[in-house]
């Protein structure tokens, strides 16, 4: 019935057009109903644990297996993903959460727990991770008691995955969520980041994570207490990191931004050292454009 009723509400949701106000109006009993699916599921493989060898099997033909579980865990996942697309914050949200409490119960059982079924569903915690710390920084809710687990769980995750071409975005969206928590709490190894070899790597061949590496210290101006000096210094480490690197137009773009946030934040004499370098990166690099286009006549 708790599945049938999720079902239920996600359609309804889904096929409104007003999706924003169904989550508001509907998050109370979709909060309900995904806890309490979570606890049932908890307390069924606690049962499971406790029965003996002869009674597992019978247990395990319940009406919760593999699938069931599994959707459970995505669908947890999507409906704080839409909460958070539709910038709806609400502090006691924790379906992500929920979310990676099911994957663990699969991962527990041995016939999931290797190869690339593990991997996948390794991946699927990463995701859950990524989204909390999205979430909650950008609603400025995320807990100081959860800093240090979330930052040691990413670290685990980012360890414990193992990548293929396909994955980069899952690789880099964990390097931002540590950014962001960094960020957030204005940790000094949010500068130290910029001196990782991994994150250097990223940033060169990577065109989203550099940008969301901007968007996040630049995008934090509501977020009490605001340490311009912190964030300042985390900008123009990373800008100077990635200067080199960006085309001219992404290199134009990223430097009005980066102007208007100092000049917002009282730092005028960094706007003429930082217009300065700018100025003669950019002439650099026409030049080196119009070389390119001398020689191709």
């Amino acid at each position: 019935m708790l599945i049938i009723a999720i079902q239920l509400y996600s359609n309804q949701i889904h096929s409104d057009s007003d999706i924003k106000a169904t989550l508001e109006k509907n998050y109370d009993v979709i909060n309900k109903l995904l806890n309490k699916s979570h606890r049932y599921l908890s307390n069924h493989n606690d049962l499971k644990k406790l029965k003996d060898g002869s009674e597992k099997t019978e247990i395990a033909k319940g009406s919760f297996g593999f699938n069931e579980i599994y959707w459970l865990a995505a669908v947890s996942f999507n409906m704080e993903n839409l909460y958070y697309k539709n910038d709806i914050y609400l502090d006691d949200m924790n379906f992500a959460d929920l979310s990676t409490g099911l994957i663990n119960i699969l991962l527990e059982d041995e016939n999931y727990a290797t190869g690339e079924l593990k991997n996948e569903l390794t991946k699927r915690k990463a995701r859950n991770a990524c989204l909390k710390v999205f979430h909650k920084t950008e609603g400025f809710s995320f807990a100081q008691s959860d800093f240090e687990k979330t930052i040691n769980n990413l670290n685990e995750l980012i360890d414990a995955i193992n990548y293929d071409a396909n994955d980069e975005k899952c690789v880099w969206e964990m390097q931002l969520a540590k950014l962001m928590l960094y960020n957030y709490f204005k940790d000094k190894k949010c500068s130290e980041m910029f001196g990782d070899s991994k994150v250097l790597e990223l940033l060169s061949s990577n065109d989203e994570f550099r940008e969301g590496c901007f968007y996040v210290l630049l995008n934090n101006k509501d977020k009490p207490p605001q340490n311009s000096k912190f964030s300042k210094n985390a900008i123009m480490l990373l800008f100077h990191q990635c200067m080199n690197k960006m085309g001219l137009e992404k290199l134009l773009s990223c430097s009005r931004e980066t102007i208007s946030w100092l000049y917002d934040n009282d730092h005028s004499q960094e706007v003429v050292d930082f217009l300065n370098r700018v100025c003669s990166l950019v002439e650099s690099k026409i030049n080196d454009t119009l070389k390119e286009e001398l020689q191709e006549e």
